[in-house]
C-alpha cells in the first residue's frame, strides 16, 4: 500500500471514540463498511507489505469499537466532521487497496520461458532462451538456460513495486563446477514492456563492473 498520512486521521478518530454516544448512526456505519472492504481486499492482494497489513488491523480495531457503540441520531458538529474526515481517509485507503491489487492481478512476472540478449560493443548478439520460476511469497527467483558461452543457472530477486530483478548467472562445466558468474540488473520499461539493464562479472568492483558492463534485455513475450 501507498504511504497514506494517518496519524492525524487517527487522533481526531480517538477524540470521536471518546464521545462516541454523540456519533450518527448511518456515518459509523458508512465508516464499519470501508473498512470490512479494505480488510478483505488487503487480504486478496499479494506480496502485501507489513504496513498495509498494520493499517489494515488499526482500522479494524477503530471500527469494532464504533461497531459496539450506543449512537443517537444528532451529534455535535465538530465530532461529525472528525468522524467524516474518517471515512473520507477509509475511501482513499480503499482506493490505494484497489489499485494494488490490479497491480498484482497484471503482474509482469510470470514463470515461463523467456528471452534474451546481451549488448556488446553497442551491438546486439543472438537471443537465447532462458527458464525463470517466480516465487511472490518470498521475491525470489530460480531458473537455468544454455547459451553459446554454456550451460547456466540462475538465482535472483525482484521487487514488484517497482519491478526490478536482480539476479546472478552461473556458468557450469560438464563436472559441475563453476566456471564463470555474472550479475544482471534490470528494471522494467513499461513502454517497451520488457526489463532492461547491465550484466556484469560478479566478482567485479564499482569501477571494473563500470568499465566492463555489458547491455542486457529480457523478456517473456517476443519484443524483437
Amino acid at each position: 500500500m501507498a504511504a497514506v498520512a494517518t496519524e492525524a486521521v487517527f487522533d481526531v478518530s480517538k477524540v470521536a471514540l471518546n464521545l462516541g454516544s454523540k456519533c450518527v448512526p448511518s456515518l459509523v456505519k458508512a465508516i464499519f463498511t470501508s473498512a470490512k472492504e479494505i480488510r478483505e481486499t488487503v487480504r486478496r492482494i499479494n506480496n502485501c507489505d507489513e504496513q498495509c497489513v498494520r493499517l489494515s488491523k488499526r482500522i479494524d480495531r477503530l471500527s469494532d469499537v464504533l461497531q459496539k457503540q450506543q449512537f443517537p441520531d444528532t451529534i455535535n458538529e465538530s465530532i461529525e466532521q472528525a468522524l467524516q474526515d474518517f471515512e473520507d481517509f477509509l475511501e482513499k485507503c480503499l482506493k490505494i487497496d484497489e489499485k494494488e491489487k490490479k497491480t498484482s492481478q497484471e503482474s509482469i512476472f510470470d514463470s515461463g520461458i523467456w528471452k534474451y540478449r546481451r549488448g556488446v560493443d553497442e551491438q546486439w548478439q543472438d537471443s537465447y532462451y532462458c527458464n525463470l520460476i517466480f516465487n511472490r511469497d518470498t521475491r525470489a527467483l530460480v531458473g537455468c538456460g544454455e547459451d553459446n558461452f554454456g550451460y547456466f543457472t540462475i538465482s535472483g530477486t525482484f521487487t514488484e513495486r517497482i519491478r526490478t530483478i536482480q539476479m546472478d548467472l552461473s556458468y557450469i562445466d560438464e563436472q559441475s563446477d563453476i566456471i564463470n558468474e555474472e550479475t544482471i540488473r534490470l528494471i522494467y520499461d513499461k513502454d517497451r514492456k520488457i526489463f532492461c539493464g547491465m550484466m556484469y562479472p560478479r566478482e567485479a568492483t564499482t569501477q571494473e563492473a563500470y568499465e566492463s558492463s555489458r547491455l542486457f534485455e529480457i523478456s517473456i513475450d517476443d519484443p524483437w
